[in-house]
């Protein structure tokens, strides 16, 4: 006697594709210095005015649930101070200079890349700002086109810089890294109506 039986099969592979990022995430920070919490923070609060206006003239605006997918948003959030300290050899302390340091971080969203040059060049004339950051970004890999269904996942890597201040500080380099997709992938499929039948052996007389 034979009776049907389910087998399962079990493929799993792996895929890699290297391919340009459409996105790229810039943090920054705005940091100023005066001899007063009210001075520091009325210089950091135009510092961001005079940035946020530089980048509204190439198509800037404010993050919100109405420009998030637009082609330039920013925010700016976590305004702080504290006292400025500095490091004194002789005590080998960390002493008070009686100013106050105001900052305040900024996210930068680029999704136009033509507009890199110009974003570079604003971003290197404010010498208030800090950049510490630029990761590149796949935005969604099924945008990408051919197997979108089979891609998981995204890798982004990361550039870290600061402008050197001073009259003349450098521009911050915006050239896009390419990104590399990474698909595990894995199907199961289930035979049904296979014999497991056995195999009798004569009965010996």
């Amino acid at each position: 006697m034979s009776y049907p039986a389910d087998v399962l099969v079990s493929v799993r592979g792996e895929a890699r594709r290297t391919v340009p990022p459409d996105r790229a995430d810039i943090a920054g920070t705005i940091a100023v210095t005066r001899g007063s919490k009210a001075d520091a923070s009325g210089a950091a609060a135009a510092a961001l005015d005079s940035l946020t206006a530089d980048l509204a003239s190439i198509g800037g605006m404010a993050l919100g649930v109405d420009t998030v997918r637009r082609p330039l948003p920013w925010s700016a959030h976590s305004a702080a101070t504290h006292e400025e300290h500095v490091h004194d050899k002789k005590t080998g302390q960390y002493e008070p200079t009686g100013q106050v340091t105001a900052t305040v971080a900024l996210q930068i969203t680029v999704r136009a890349f033509d507009l890199l040059d110009a974003l570079a060049s604003h971003l290197s004339a404010h010498e208030a700002l800090r950049v510490q950051e630029v990761t590149w970004n796949i935005a969604d890999p099924g945008l990408i086109g051919g197997e979108v269904q089979h891609w998981a996942g995204t890798s982004s890597r990361s550039v870290r810089f600061a402008s050197s201040g001073g009259e003349t500080p450098d521009a911050p380099s915006l050239d896009p890294v390419p990104q590399e997709l990474t698909a595990l992938i894995e199907a199961r499929f289930t035979a049904t109506g296979i014999s497991m039948a056995a195999t009798q052996k004569p009965k010996s007389g």
